[in-house]
């Protein structure tokens, strides 16, 4: 694992460098990772030595293959690699301001992120809810809970919010969505939710504070943790709104390019994620 996520390695092998390439472009054929590697590592390795060493990452779970015979890193393996790293972290972190539930939860299902943008939160959102949706246990509730307080998304990638959704919503994962009243966008995300076979509706009191977004799907939970001051610009921009000039969305553009801090937690663990469906569904009325 360590030699494939280093940038250059003393085991300077055709797998790494396979694994170098597409860190930075993907998906690629053979033909191209073949030629990239050609000009990047100045290699002789032959053609049918570059499909040997792609055949054995896949084999390996470390690349995946898809319908066009392309091939990127497996999100899988990226999203393991990730927790086992977070996990190391944990246990070798002696600072005060650790965090006692990471520990916790250490031996379990656990990861915590640190995304520094709303537009790097929507892209890592969108691939951590697809990995759970593949990942789900066979005796897990085969069901996804949403509840967000304000679907800004919509207005910023709306083709790949309906494209996840319709994907989760086809492996079989029934899927409701909860938000509280008071923003014109949450009833464009409820309709839009609902056309394509969501369970949709309105809490009948806040259930989570503001700056606080979950997913709960199968036996994974999701929770994301906004700054303060990112919560009171989205707050002042769609609070009246569902729809906008071109003009009016580049100052959206420019809320979600804001550096900052969002706190980004997944961690596995049946008995939470049963407690956090039963509370968010006792809120629920239905439209």
């Amino acid at each position: 694992m360590v030699d494939y996520l280093q940038e250059s390695s003393k085991k300077d092998t055709v797998k790494n460098q396979l694994v170098q390439i597409l860190s930075k472009e993907h998906p690629l054929s053979l033909a191209n990772m073949h030629r990239k590697i050609a000009q990047k590592f100045s290699s002789r390795v032959s053609f049918q030595g570059i499909r040997k060493a792609a055949t054995m990452l896949v084999d390996e779970g470390v690349l995946f293959r898809n319908e066009s015979k392309e091939y990127e890193i497996s999100k899988k393996w990226i999203f393991d690699s990730k927790k086992f790293f977070d996990s190391l972290s944990v246990s070798y972190n002696t600072r005060a301001n650790s965090k006692v539930f990471a520990r916790e939860f250490l031996e379990g299902d656990y990861g915590q992120y640190r995304l520094k943008s709303l537009f790097e939160l929507d892209n890592f959102w969108t691939d951590m809810l697809l990995y759970c949706a593949e990942n789900i246990g066979k005796d897990e509730p085969k069901s996804c809970i949403s509840y967000n307080n304000i679907h800004w998304w919509f207005q910023i990638n709306y083709g790949n919010e309906m494209t996840l959704w319709k994907s989760i919503i086809n492996k079989g994962i029934k899927s409701t969505f909860v938000c509280p009243a008071g923003f014109p966008i949450n009833d464009v995300a409820i309709s839009n939710y609902r056309s394509i076979g969501g369970k949709v509706g309105k809490a009948k009191s806040a259930i989570y504070p503001s700056n606080v977004d979950v997913n709960v799907i199968g036996d994974h939970i999701i929770q994301v943790n906004y700054p303060e001051n990112i919560v009171r610009k989205l707050r002042d921009f769609f609070k009246k709104r569902d729809s906008f000039l071109s003009s009016e969305l580049k100052s959206l553009n420019d809320i979600m390019d804001i550096k900052c801090d969002i706190q980004f937690t997944c961690m596995k663990n049946p008995q939470a994620a049963s407690a956090y469906r039963e509370k968010i569904l006792a809120n629920f009325a239905r439209k």
